[in-house]
C-alpha cells in the first residue's frame, strides 16, 4: 500500500496527545456530604485516575477514539492499493486507445476509462522520478516525453482519447525502448487488453527495459461485421449483392438480427445464430442502377459498439480505365480486352514521360483525364506517376523496394489467399524461368511466395496502391493458366477502387482517404461521421488525403465534381474478439498481467472513512452502555 498525501498523518500529532490529555486530567466534582463512602469505592478509583500524571489505566473508549482519529488521518493522507510494484524510475505508459478497449466491462466503465485511472495512479506513485505517455492504436502517439512533473503528466493523460481503430503496439514499443536506451534503471508499462498478437520488433530494435502487462476487461460477450463488400450480380443486370461477415466471441450460442439500411431507411433484415469464434455470412440484394451507400447493422452487438455497424457504397456499371505501356504482349492486351469491366488504352513504353525523370505526379497534359489504373509491362521507369499502378516483371521505384539478385527457376510454395488480388486463384504450378529477389518495406505484403523470394506482392505507399511481379510473363507459362486472367482481373480491380466503381472499397479507421481531384481542383470538404466538417487542402500535385479517419461510419467528400461517400469500417477480428489476454508476447518475451485488473491501482481512503464512522457508532455504544 502507497500513501498520495503521506503529510496528512502529521495531524495525529495534533489531535492524538491532546485526547490522551484529556484522560490524565482530574474531573472537577461536586463535594456532597454522605454517611458512608463504602459503596463509593469506585468513585475514589476514577478520581485517582483522574488525577494528573498517574497511571493511565486501561480504557476503551480511548482506544476507540484513537483508532477513529487514525482512520481519518490514513483517509486523508489517500492510502492506494498497488496489485504490482512498477521498478525502474524512468516508466514509460503505453495506453491501448484502439476499439476493443471501448468495451464496456471495467465495472461500468470502458476499459480505457478504467486504463486511464490507472494511470493517473501510476503518476502518483513516489516511486518513480520521470515518466513518458504513449498511446497506440493502429499507429503510436507522444502525449508527453519524459518529465517528472505530475502536471504536465496528468494534462497529456486527460488528452487520451478513444479511437475505433485496430491495435498496433510494435511501434509504440519501439518508440518506448528508444526512448529508454542508456537509462540505468527504466520499465514499460503496457495497459491492455492485450487483444493483439505477438508482437515483432524491427530488425536492429533491442529490448533495452522490462516489460510489464497491465490487464483490462473481463467480458467477451461481442459481435462485429469483419467484412462487407457489394458485388454485381452474374446475369448483368441492375442488381447487386451486399455481403457481410459477422464474427461472434459471446460465450454461448446467440440469436441477432442483420438489419440493412439506406439513408436510416430500413432495406432488408435477416435473423442469424451465432456460435462463439465462428463467422456467418449475411447476404442481401441491392438495386445496382443507381449510387447508394448502405449500412449493414448487428443487434444485439455486445460489449463494443465500433464494429456493430459497417458501411459500403455501391455504384452503377462503368469500366475502369486503364492504360498500358507494352511492347506488344498479346496475352496480357487480350486479357484485359476481354474483361467488359475494363477500358484499356496501349501505349508504346518510349512515349511515357516519366521514364527519363519527366512529370512524375501529374499525368500527361495531352490525356484528357487521368486513367484508373497504369500497367507498366516491362518497363521500370526512375520516376512513377503518382496513381494506382501495376508493374509486370519490373520493380516500382519505391523506397524501401530494393533489388538484391535473381533467382532461377523458383517454385511457389504459399500465396495470400486472402487477399482480394489473390482470392479465386491457384499458383502452385506456375512456372517461373527466373525472378527478381528483393526487399521491401514492411508496409508491403507479399502475394505469391516462392522458397527463396517473393514473386508478386502490393503496397499503399502514400495513398497510392502498387502491385508488382519480379518476372516477365514472356519468361514463365503464367500468361497461359487459369490464374493469370483472375489475377490481373483482381489486381485492376483493387487498384481502381478508388474510383466508382460497383463498390468502393471502404477505408480502415485510421488510414487516409485518397481522392483523385481535377486538374484545377485544391481543396474538398469532407463530412465526418455525426455531421463534423472539415475543409482540406491538396498538397502537391498529387491525390488529396485526408488521414482524420479514426472514427468508424459514412465520409461525405464534396468536390467540384460532386459528393462521394467512402465506408469507413473496423472490420477486424482480433478486434471484435474482445476476450482479455493473460499474457502478451514481445519478441521471444512472454509477459503475463500483472493482476492489475480493471484499474488495480485502487484509492481505498472512502473504506478508511467507511472503517471511522463504524468505530465512532461502537465508541458511542460503549459509552452510553457504561453510563447506564
Amino acid at each position: 500500500m502507497n500513501l498520495l498525501d503521506p503529510g496528512m498523518l502529521a495531524w495525529l500529532a495534533v489531535f492524538i496527545p491532546p485526547l490522551v490529555l484529556l484522560y490524565f486530567l482530574k474531573l472537577k466534582r461536586k463535594e456532597h456530604p454522605v454517611t458512608s463512602i463504602i459503596l463509593w469505592q469506585r468513585s475514589i478509583q476514577d478520581l485517582r485516575a483522574n488525577s494528573p500524571f498517574q497511571r493511565l489505566r486501561k480504557n476503551l473508549l480511548l482506544f476507540l477514539q484513537i483508532l477513529v482519529f487514525v482512520l481519518v488521518a490514513a483517509a486523508l493522507a489517500r492510502p492506494v492499493l498497488l496489485g504490482l510494484r512498477i521498478s525502474g524510475s524512468h516508466r514509460v505508459l503505453l495506453i491501448d486507445q484502439s476499439a476493443s478497449m471501448s468495451s464496456k466491462d471495467a465495472g461500468g466503465r470502458t476499459r480505457l476509462e478504467a486504463a486511464i485511472e490507472t494511470a493517473f495512479g501510476l503518476i502518483d506513485d513516489p516511486d518513480r522520478e520521470n515518466m513518458m505517455i504513449i498511446g497506440f492504436g493502429s499507429d503510436a502517439r507522444t502525449y508527453c516525453s519524459f518529465t517528472d512533473s505530475s502536471v504536465e503528466l496528468r494534462n497529456a493523460l486527460s488528452k487520451v482519447s478513444q479511437l475505433q481503430t485496430e491495435t498496433r503496439v510494435d511501434g509504440a514499443l519501439e518508440v518506448a525502448f528508444t526512448a529508454l536506451k542508456g537509462k540505468t534503471s527504466g520499465s514499460v508499462i503496457v495497459l491492455s487488453d492485450g487483444a493483439f498478437g505477438a508482437v515483432g520488433l524491427k530488425q536492429g530494435s533491442e529490448i533495452t527495459a522490462p516489460v510489464h502487462f497491465l490487464r483490462f476487461g473481463s467480458g467477451s460477450a461481442n459481435a462485429g461485421i469483419v467484412g462487407i463488400e457489394a458485388k454485381r450480380e452474374a446475369d448483368g443486370g441492375g442488381r447487386a449483392q451486399v455481403l457481410a461477415a459477422v464474427f461472434s466471441s459471446f460465450p454461448g450460442e446467440q440469436s441477432a438480427v442483420a438489419e440493412l439500411r439506406r439513408d436510416d431507411r430500413l432495406v432488408d433484415a435477416a435473423e442469424i445464430t451465432l456460435k462463439p469464434g465462428t463467422t456467418v455470412p449475411c447476404v442481401f440484394g441491392v438495386d445496382a442502377t443507381e449510387h447508394g451507400a448502405y449500412t449493414v447493422r448487428i443487434t444485439p452487438g455486445g460489449l463494443m459498439d465500433a464494429d456493430d455497424e459497417a458501411g459500403v457504397t455501391v455504384e452503377p456499371a462503368s469500366p475502369a480505365a486503364v492504360h498500358l505501356y507494352s511492347k506488344g504482349s498479346f496475352f496480357l492486351k487480350k486479357a484485359l480486352e476481354q474483361d467488359r469491366e475494363i477500358e484499356v488504352t496501349v501505349e508504346d513504353p518510349d512515349s511515357y514521360s516519366g521514364k527519363d525523370g519527366g512529370r512524375t505526379d501529374v499525368w500527361p497534359e495531352d490525356f484528357p483525364s487521368p486513367p484508373d489504373v497504369v500497367v507498366f509491362d516491362g518497363l521500370s521507369p526512375s520516376n512513377r506517376p503518382a496513381m494506382n499502378s501495376l508493374y509486370l516483371g519490373c520493380l516500382p521505384p519505391i523506397p524501401g523496394i530494393v533489388r538484391t539478385g535473381i533467382v532461377s527457376e523458383p517454385v511457389v510454395f504459399d500465396w495470400n489467399r486472402t487477399h482480394p488480388i489473390t482470392r479465386y486463384a491457384e499458383f502452385s504450378i506456375l512456372y517461373v524461368k527466373e525472378s527478381a529477389s528483393f526487399s521491401m518495406p514492411e508496409t508491403a505484403s507479399a502475394l505469391i511466395e516462392a522458397k527463396d523470394c517473393p514473386l508478386a506482392a502490393c503496397v499503399s505507399d502514400r495513398g497510392v496502391r502498387v502491385v508488382w511481379t519480379g518476372f516477365n510473363l514472356q519468361g514463365s507459362d503464367w500468361p497461359v493458366q487459369v490464374s493469370f486472367p483472375v489475377f490481373l482481373k483482381n489486381s485492376i480491380s483493387w487498384l481502381s477502387s478508388g474510383r466508382e466503381r460497383t463498390s468502393s472499397v471502404p477505408v480502415k479507421p485510421g488510414s487516409p482517404i485518397a481522392l483523385v481531384l481535377g486538374k484545377n481542383e485544391t481543396t474538398a470538404r469532407i463530412i465526418k461521421p455525426g455531421g463534423e466538417q472539415a475543409v482540406v487542402e491538396r498538397k502537391g500535385s498529387g491525390p488529396l488525403l485526408f488521414a482524420d479517419t479514426f472514427r468508424t461510419g459514412l465520409y461525405v467528400a464534396e468536390t467540384a465534381a460532386g459528393k462521394r461517400v467512402i465506408a469507413c469500417n473496423l472490420a477486424s477480428e482480433s478486434e471484435s474478439d474482445i476476450t482479455p489476454k493473460d499474457q502478451i508476447e514481445v519478441g521471444e518475451t512472454r509477459v503475463s498481467t500483472g493482476g492489475m485488473d480493471e484499474g488495480t491501482t485502487k484509492e481505498v481512503w472512502r473504506l478508511a472513512v467507511l472503517a471511522a464512522f463504524i468505530l465512532m457508532a461502537l465508541e458511542w455504544y460503549v459509552y452510553h452502555r457504561k453510563a447506564s
